[in-house]
């Protein structure tokens, strides 16, 4: 009977912490300054990357909860705790380094994995915008593709710089109505 009420107990603390966080974010990404220019330095908040931290801490700690309390732990237990920390780590390293600087020529982006230098506005060859995984994603005549998250700040200025610096891009209706929207101040929503 305790397990149930343990259980119980563990999901509304996980729609309480859930609220909190969508809040958060949501009042963060509504108090980026937009100039109205086509300069800008997208990233993820500061509330964000602290919000990140909260998964690699809880798997690093229930690894050792489960080496502590068990007389003989599973190894695979803890090792796939301490591997889902270590990615849940990286995760959180994103948010922090991550920053694409945005004018009216192109673009730059620096990732925990990548640095990609200036790409001028006329390498892009397609604008999407993938719903699903709520991101803008972009082709480029090499080949590559650059993500950008609807969770960084800058999104207008993106928006308004793609719309004039890439007229030549290949962009659908749907992605031109949610690059208008954002442009204009109204931001792509992160729920559902």
């Amino acid at each position: 009977m305790a397990s149930v009420w343990i259980e119980i107990a563990g999901g509304f603390g996980t729609v309480i912490l859930t609220s909190l966080a969508y809040a958060l974010l949501a009042r963060t990404r509504s108090t980026a300054s937009d100039t109205g220019g086509l300069r800008a330095t997208m990233r993820y908040s500061r509330s964000l990357f602290s919000l990140a931290l909260i998964p690699p801490s809880l798997c690093f700690a229930a690894s050792a909860l489960v080496v502590s309390f068990e007389t003989r732990p599973e190894l695979a237990t803890v090792l796939g705790l301490v591997a889902l920390g270590v990615v849940f780590s990286g995760l959180a390293l994103e948010c922090l380094i991550a920053r694409h600087d945005i004018d009216e020529r192109g673009f730059a982006s620096h990732t925990l994995l990548k640095r990609r230098g200036h790409t001028p506005w006329a390498e892009v060859t397609r604008v999407r915008y993938w719903a699903p995984s709520k991101v803008f994603v972009l082709d480029l005549r090499d080949r590559t593709t650059v993500r950008l998250s609807v969770l960084l700040s800058g999104l207008p200025t993106f928006a308004r710089a793609v719309m004039l610096g890439a007229p030549q891009a290949d962009i659908d209706r749907p992605t031109r109505l949610v690059l208008d929207r954002t442009a204009r101040g109204t931001l792509p929503t992160f729920e559902g």
